[in-house]
């Protein structure tokens, strides 16, 4: 995947990637840490060349970012004894990092086992066609691909009673990737909040469960029920918590529509 220069990684994303950021600075590592978080990668954090040696072995690194300077053990010292403990180039790719910008400090790393150098402090631009450069093809989402399969899955959603998708699909800012995330968001919480539901009688409580779930129902077209949730969520506001407001109805529906859901896209 090529980046252009004004595209500063907004659209770079990456999925199942492990890496991990060795750099005694503890500043350098949370920035280092927030910029790969935003492309998708929890990165495991070394201090020491020390602590990096420790990690590698029990982890399946696809990339190791490597801090040049370092007290005690440096940078290329520690690659030196990665490879000596059989973690080859081919097996664990590792990327200087540094702020030396000498004329041919590149080479200097790479004649020391390292395969690639970027500077510091750290581009993101810059990362993310690091990235591209060394990543397995497969951990690099496409973001055209990802839309087109984002899009197929709508389509299947739309055959699910329940779900109105003919308003946002006529709306020319409709983000089929957003929208998924919505559901997938929609999935995930609701066993735990209709189980809530059916132990809770007391009025402010229910009053944010109805909320809750109107707003969940809303953001995915579910919008008959996320209306009935916002009657049911002024029936919790007026009450004084000795009225018994009936939810069995809200709560099956609200379960039937998750279980077509997860049929129709898993």
């Amino acid at each position: 995947m090529r980046l252009s220069a004004t595209d500063n990684g907004a659209s770079f994303k990456t999925v199942g990637v492990n890496a991990l950021i060795v750099d005694d600075n503890p500043v350098n590592l949370n920035v280092a840490a927030g910029f790969f978080k935003s492309l998708g990668i929890e990165a495991d954090l070394a201090s020491s060349g020390i602590e990096a040696l420790e990690l590698v072995p029990g982890n399946c690194y696809d990339l190791v970012f490597m801090d040049q300077m370092m007290p005690g053990m440096d940078g290329i010292e520690t690659t030196r004894k990665l490879r000596q403990m059989g973690f080859t180039a081919e097996k664990l790719p590792i990327i200087a990092l540094s702020s030396n910008n000498d004329e041919g400090a590149r080479d200097m790393f790479i004649k020391n086992g390292m395969q690639d150098f970027l500077n510091k402090p750290i581009d993101k631009s810059k990362l993310c066609s690091m990235l591209a450069k060394w990543l397995p093809p497969e951990k690099i989402v496409d973001p055209g691909r990802e839309k087109e399969e984002a899009l197929d899955k709508v389509m299947l959603l739309r055959r699910v009673d329940g779900l109105d998708l003919a308003a946002c699909l006529d709306d020319a800012n409709f983000d089929a990737v957003r929208y998924l995330k919505s559901v997938d968001v929609f999935v995930r919480n609701m066993p735990l909040i209709l189980g809530s539901l059916s132990r809770v009688n007391e009025g402010p409580k229910l009053e944010g469960l109805f909320r809750s779930i109107s707003t969940l129902a809303g953001n995915i077209g579910a919008f008959s029920l996320s209306a009935e949730a916002e009657v049911f969520e002024r029936l919790a506001a007026e009450s004084d918590g000795t009225g018994n407001i009936e939810v069995a109805p809200l709560i099956e529906k609200l379960s039937a529509l998750r279980d077509r859901i997860f049929m129709a896209v898993g």
